[in-house]
């Protein structure tokens, strides 16, 4: 396993509200750029403009972290989901904070040894989350029949038909 193909890895560790980058030389590993964002698309932007390209982005996997890729995916040349776990047992510090969990990821990244996490290309994420939708909407469909079933029962109204749904007649 020999080096990325990129001039420029950058390691982010993600939080909450803000997340701490560090841009590192693939070939030197020498420390370019350290800076702490908020999560917002223009901080990303205005950090990685400043940065000459080709740019390879490591960040760990997280509740935050999809909607960070899909906002920098166009911005950097290739990005890597860590496996929090993995990246624990490869880089297992005394001390372990935001700070430094960066400055870890982009030596990761630059050795190419990034636990990997798997995350799905567009399409199949569009695709989850329409169906993912649509059992919630079958789910809420449920729970609407059997209210409406509750409550004729306690008005003491028999039903012959037991599926309240509409059939050929929509």
């Amino acid at each position: 396993m020999g080096l990325i193909n990129a001039k420029i890895v950058i390691g982010m560790n993600i939080g909450r509200r803000y997340s701490w980058c560090e841009a590192i030389s693939a070939e030197a590993g020498e420390l370019l750029k350290k800076e702490r964002l908020i999560n917002q698309r223009e901080e990303f932007v205005s950090f990685l403009d400043s940065l000459p390209k080709p740019l390879h982005l490591v960040m760990e996997a997280s509740g935050n972290s999809g909607y960070l890729c899909e906002c920098l995916e166009d911005l950097v040349e290739e990005i890597q989901m860590a496996h929090p776990l993995g990246t624990r047992a490869i880089a297992s510090a005394k001390i372990k904070t935001d700070r430094i969990d960066d400055g870890i990821l982009a030596h990761l990244g630059r050795a190419n040894l990034v636990p990997q996490f798997y995350f799905p290309p567009r399409g199949v994420r569009d695709l989850r989350e329409i169906l993912r939708h649509r059992a919630f909407l079958l789910v809420l469909q449920a729970l609407v029949k059997n209210r409406i079933h509750s409550y004729l029962w306690k008005l003491g109204v028999v039903m012959e038909q037991t599926d309240l749904s509409l059939g050929d007649r929509v």
